[in-house]
């Protein structure tokens, strides 16, 4: 385990989180695009449904509210959280492998506002042309800081919400 702890973070280093994303997408059949329900998400992460909830309620893990009390998770979604949970090498760790144990010290600190282009792809699921379309028409919210534009994490969740109305 702690080999594939230290390859991960080397891969971290060479490849973006979306190649990383394929790759596990690849190595754990799961399909980044596909919803799954509660108990073949809670398979996925190795975790109980009850956890799964507990995580989701907690705002640890995205997820697509569909219709009513309806939830699914997208693959993306569930492999994002399994990244998230990856202690760098030399950080001192509770025994437990729990992974939402594993994660509550970085969701301690507070959610970013704003987040990268490159992060709000992979949130949303969609190629780049498609967000700068969203963003042009003032759908999504950004902002310019330098050069760099960011995007504004609640835009993010108000247009995956109003896909589902």
């Amino acid at each position: 385990m702690i080999d594939t702890v230290k390859q991960t973070k080397q891969l971290t280093q060479i490849m973006s989180e979306q190649e990383i994303l394929k790759e596990m997408a690849r190595d754990m059949d799961v399909a980044l695009f596909r919803p799954y329900d509660e108990s073949k998400s809670a398979k996925i992460l190795s975790i109980s449904e009850k956890e799964l909830i507990a995580l989701r309620q907690q705002g640890k893990i995205a997820y697509l509210h569909i219709s009513g009390k309806e939830i699914r998770f997208l693959g993306n979604q569930l492999l994002t959280y399994l990244l998230d949970c990856i202690v760098p090498v030399g950080v001192a760790t509770d025994t437990d492998s729990d992974p939402a144990k594993k994660s509550s010290a970085k969701h301690d600190k507070p959610e970013a506002e704003l987040v990268s282009v490159g992060d709000a792809l992979a949130l949303l699921g969609i190629g780049r042309t498609k967000l700068y379309e969203l963003l042009g028409d003032k759908i999504i919210e950004s902002v310019k800081i330098g050069r760099r534009t960011l995007v504004k994490r609640a835009s993010l969740r108000h247009f995956i919400d109003s896909q589902f109305n």
